[in-house]
């Protein structure tokens, strides 16, 4: 009697208690672009300029088997597929079109260089100086709780980035002045 509830215990147990196009779905899912990941090389499919999941390879890679027999999908399961199948840094990522943000030193540098910015007096930066006065004053709040910033914050640096050459020259400039050497 032991041995048939143990048996059946065991059948229960293997089991498999997800399919393949579940897997398929929740690996898509954990892995989307939007979010800077892409599949990694030995699970993508190229055609032409565009690329797919290699489905044989993700049904058949060893952490497929352990998906299939998970109880729940929880955030252990979502760590372990994004470990196995998702590339989210290096060269693998530029195999999808997905290129890291390189910003702008001047962009980088604040706010610690915002007072140097309001120091210009720059018709450009004009539209900017309450919110970079109100950062400069209260620097933790933001970005908010949640990582998000202000959309102030955002257009201040289109600006930076759209007027960088006119800003570096007056830097330059304005340190030189502080030298007294112009």
């Amino acid at each position: 009697m032991l041995r048939k509830l143990l048996l059946a215990l065991f059948i229960v147990i293997s089991a498999e208690a997800w399919t393949n196009e579940q897997l398929i779905e929740s690996v898509e899912k954990t892995c989307p672009p939007t979010v800077y990941k892409c599949p990694k090389p030995e699970y993508i499919l190229f055609k032409s300029q565009s690329w797919s999941w290699n489905e044989q390879a993700v049904k058949n890679a060893p952490t497929a088997e352990l998906f299939r027999r998970a109880r729940h999908l929880n955030e252990q399961v979502a760590d372990l597929l994004r470990d196995t199948y998702c590339c989210s840094e290096g060269p693998c990522l530029a195999l999808c079109n997905i290129f890291e943000k390189k910003e702008i030193d001047l962009i980088n540098d604040f706010p610690a260089n915002g007072q140097d910015l309001l120091d210009l007096h720059l018709a450009e930066l004009e539209p900017h100086r309450k919110f970079i006065e109100a950062w400069l004053r209260s620097p933790n709040e933001y970005p908010d709780s949640r990582g998000r910033v202000p959309a102030e914050l955002e257009e201040l640096f289109d600006d930076i980035h759209k007027h960088q050459h006119l800003i570096r020259r007056k830097l330059r400039e304005q340190k030189l002045r502080k030298q007294q050497i112009f």
